[in-house]
């Protein structure tokens, strides 16, 4: 691989419409796991004031058991965006990087050679190119398979719940 001014161009003008995408990217995720976390604060608040409210030890276990799971959940969920965010920022210094070194190459009056140069930005480049397409790709996953996935657990749990409640209702009743 030999760099040359054509290529440092090209990959001037592509390193920062990917370094944009990305920038869009950590914004958009770091307003997801904000608004994810105002909906698990108003979600737990409610329960936290059950707890305080209910004197029923048994009650209050399966509302300790609420909300951790709920914790754990938002964890869970909070996850991929924050390693998807640590990646882009990661990717985008390097592509800041190489944009600055295909523009300082142009300066230079473009001498031939430097292949190391040339291979490090078409690694970064496509590095990008790869967390363009992977984001939409893992939306996609989420959305076709977890999603309905998590939704098919939730009314397995709750059949099973119903029917635990069902059979201690029978031997209640049983019992007097």
């Amino acid at each position: 691989m030999k760099m040359t001014a054509d290529f440092a161009q090209a990959v001037a003008a592509t390193a920062p419409l990917i370094l944009l995408v990305g920038v869009v990217e950590m914004r958009m995720y770091a307003q997801m796991l904000r608004q994810q976390h105002e909906d698990d604060e108003r979600g737990s608040a409610s329960l936290r004031a059950e707890l305080a409210a209910d004197p029923d030890e048994e009650r209050q276990a399966e509302i300790r058991v609420e909300l951790r799971s709920r914790v754990r959940r938002s964890y869970i969920q909070a996850a991929l965006p924050m390693g998807v965010s640590v990646f882009w920022v990661l990717i985008s210094i390097v592509l800041a990087t190489v944009t600055y070194a295909a523009l300082d190459y142009l300066a230079a009056g473009a001498p031939e050679g430097a292949p190391g140069l040339a291979r490090w930005m078409l690694t970064s480049i496509m590095l990008g190119m790869i967390m363009l397409l992977a984001i939409p790709v893992a939306t996609w996953f989420n959305a076709y398979f977890w999603v309905p996935l998590r939704a098919f657990r939730e009314l397995v749990r709750e059949r099973a719940d119903s029917q635990r409640r069902g059979a201690d209702d029978a031997s209640d009743a049983a019992g007097r």
